[in-house]
């Protein structure tokens, strides 16, 4: 247990750049979920340099204060990165974007950006996109660098050079006992491999020395497609599901209404029957196996004020194109939007970002397994059945998304020492499946987090069954309860705990720092 909480307000005047109550206005909207929105800390720490940190962690620790460390808000769980009536770590001002002298120092490489963890991606590209060149970055634009990174980091450029996490070069901590350290493969291989992978458990990182590679304009965007109404009606019918009611409400006047154009709209050859977007997405995903700029994810969307069943594929091609071959079958589904077009990676982040905007309640939560359409057609139907709770949620929807792990990624995990994540073996492609769930009203929370993993637990136990689930949990899309370490594998969890053991033995990212996914638990 933590010991007791001191006052957290009384360490301002030690601490340099440390404001206390009144919360500024500006705080809250840092964060992502509204959950997250809502805490209010008792100190907030901006430190402008890794030894303004060093000073205010120590302080931190002297008094026994419970904290949390802000890069980008992101990270839904309440707490995750804004602590309670304890003191809220903000890393904001560590966002520059530096480019070093090109150099070789891998094929195809062009040098090193240093990058401050509480930058964004839109700060990141803004500067290297200019000059055709990109590290291993976000996929949207206000997601900050640090917590992106630490949790693996998927990226277009992932086919070509792994994950964020497989092309740091060196990471600028401070450590639990206060050094400012420089940690590479070369000073502390041991926790050079922790870190890649190994979350806020071992030190809070300032800066990321990473790799780029060069990227000119690319090809890509979101299709949106309704999904066929016979097919979702004959499924619901399958499972015993009620049809809509029969009354005379305004909302169930909106349902019929929008069940009408729905209706009409598949009459006029505008829907995908369901289990062709299952197979077109397995399809193109081993297809992605023989074409290294391509990168996909398939999404299925349930907006409950409107009772309606949309379908989402997001493809890229990460270089300039009139339409790749690789996503013929996809470009040929019917779609009732799509924005696909030739960009750079900075428009297609800020898309995404478009369609994912802060200030709602939100949870993510998430599971692995072997690609199968089969296991996605099996799931969907577990999204039918459960999805009814939802009617009656004020803002209420949930998705569904599905994203490819080739091998071709697995065997880029090798690199520059490997890294923890356990998924070095693979013999065939493995998927994410990832859920996001928002909505309005804090009276909603637990209904909507039973769903959500009941979703989850239904589709793990099918996995099973199927000889299909694989037990890695990307750390990015986890939720909080989650345990993404298991995961990693026994021996990989072990050689953690004990980098962790050496580096922060009093377990001050344990014991004090309540939010984020533990190694282990003091």
């Amino acid at each position: 247990m933590p010991p007791p909480m001191t006052k957290p307000s009384s360490t301002k005047p030690q601490i340099p750049h440390a404001t206390t109550h009144p919360q500024p206005p500006s705080h809250a909207s840092k964060f992502y979920a509204k959950q997250q929105q809502e805490l209010i800390p008792a100190c907030i720490f901006t430190p402008s340099s890794p030894q303004d940190l060093s000073t205010g962690l120590g302080i931190i620790k002297s008094y026994g204060c419970q904290f949390a460390v802000r890069s980008g808000g992101h990270g839904t769980p309440a707490g995750w990165s804004n602590a309670d009536g304890g003191v809220s770590i903000d890393l904001g001002g560590f966002n520059e974007v530096e480019l070093l002298e090109s150099g070789v120092e891998s094929e195809g490489n062009q040098g090193i950006v240093r990058v401050g963890t509480g930058a964004r991606w839109r700060d990141v590209y803004g500067v290297l996109l200019p000059l055709s060149i990109s590290p291993v970055g976000g996929r949207s634009a206000d997601v900050g660098v640090g917590g992106f990174i630490l949790g693996g980091g998927i990226s277009y450029i992932s086919r070509r050079y792994g994950w964020a996490i497989d092309n740091v070069k060196n990471f600028e901590v401070v450590l639990a006992n206060g050094t400012v350290a420089n940690i590479n493969r070369e000073s502390s291989p041991d926790l050079f491999w922790a870190l890649r992978g190994g979350g806020s458990n071992f030190g809070i990182v300032t800066r990321f020395d990473l790799e780029t590679y060069p990227q000119g304009p690319a090809w890509g965007g979101f299709n949106f497609h309704l999904m066929s109404h016979a097919d979702v009606s004959s499924r619901r019918a399958l499972l015993n599901l009620s049809p809509p009611s029969a009354s005379y409400t305004l909302q169930s006047v909106i349902d019929k209404t929008v069940s009408l154009i729905w209706r009409t709209a598949c009459l006029l050859g505008y829907c995908v029957p369901v289990d062709t977007l299952f197979e077109t997405f397995q399809n193109s995903s081993l297809a992605l196996e023989n074409d290294p700029y391509a990168h996909m994810i398939m999404a299925f969307v349930y907006a409950a004020d409107v009772n309606l069943y949309l379908g989402c594929s997001v493809t890229q091609y990460t270089k300039e194109t009139g339409g790749p071959e690789v996503y013929k079958n996809f470009s040929a589904l019917p779609k009732i939007y799509s924005s696909v077009r030739s960009g750079g990676l900075n428009e297609f982040a800020l898309e995404d970002t478009s369609y994912n905007k802060p200030g709602t309640r939100s949870l993510w939560i998430t599971s692995t397994s072997r690609l199968n359409a089969t296991l996605i057609s099996r799931i969907y139907d577990i999204f039918l059945a459960e999805i009814g709770l939802v009617r009656s949620v004020k803002g209420g929807g949930i998705g569904l998304n599905f994203q490819p792990i080739t091998l071709e990624i697995v065997r880029h995990f090798g690199k520059n020492g490997g890294n923890p994540l356990g998924l070095h073996e693979e013999e065939e492609p493995l998927m994410i499946i990832g859920h996001t769930l928002q909505w309005k009203n804090v009276e909603d929370d637990a209904l909507m987090h039973k769903v959500a993993h009941t979703i989850l637990d239904r589709g793990i136990e099918e996995a099973k069954k199927m000889g299909l689930h694989h037990p890695y949990i990307y750390h990015n899309y986890a939720g909080a309860g989650q345990d993404v370490f298991a995961g990693y594998g026994v021996r990989n969890r072990q050689r953690l705990m004990e980098i962790q053991g050496r580096y922060d033995p009093e377990g001050v990212f344990t014991r004090l720092q309540p939010g984020g996914f533990k190694v282990q638990d003091l």
